[in-house]
């Protein structure tokens, strides 16, 4: 696979934001499919990252030996993406790393390289060397937090319940559980 015409073709943090603002203004959202829900849903995903962006911090980090790019594959109505997506700029500036954002529905052959369970979950991000290989990807949410999504679900919760639990869980971690697993990630080679 060919990394780096994706890479190439990918959006900085600024301007993937940029990209959602100027959206919105237009009463649309990232991808082919536009709904109002789809539109109240990145509108206040647009809110979140708003806020991690302002108050969010990370604690101190390790350089990375192997890793030195990273390219996200999301989508700006995606609600784990808002939470992930700031604390995963700020650890990549803090280690000296580039990152860039491509669209998964602009961007399907990507994707469908790195599914989760058969899925196209996003946010997925992929840890590339100065090789242009991809050394790890992470995605689409921490495990401890996707195996608790997966518990709700066998014990029958709805969806509008376990996406409120999901938010209050990445409100209450700030960061915390993602950044360990991302460190654990580029600092395994």
């Amino acid at each position: 696979m060919e990394i780096e015409k994706y890479w190439d073709k990918g959006l900085s943090y600024a301007d993937f934001r940029a990209l959602m603002h100027d959206l919105h203004a237009k009463e649309m959202v990232t991808g082919p499919n536009q709904s109002a829900d789809l539109l109240a849903y990145s509108i206040l995903n647009e809110q979140r990252m708003n806020r991690i962006d302002k108050h969010g911090v990370i604690a101190q980090v390790v350089p990375s030996k192997e890793i030195k790019k990273i390219l996200v594959i999301t989508e700006g109505w995606c609600g784990d993406s808002a939470q992930i997506l700031p604390y995963m700029h700020k650890w990549a500036v803090a280690k000296g790393l580039d990152m860039r954002i491509v669209l998964r529905d602009e961007n399907l052959d990507l994707m469908d390289q790195f599914l989760t369970n058969g899925a196209r979950a996003v946010p997925m991000f992929l840890f590339i060397n100065d090789e242009g290989v991809v050394e790890e990807q992470w995605g689409a949410r921490p495990k401890v937090l996707q195996d608790a999504v997966t518990q709700w679900k066998s014990e029958g919760l709805t969806k509008e319940t376990f996406i409120t639990m999901i938010h209050k869980w990445y409100a209450d971690d700030k960061g915390v559980t993602c950044i360990e697993e991302w460190e654990h990630l580029s600092s395994a080679k």
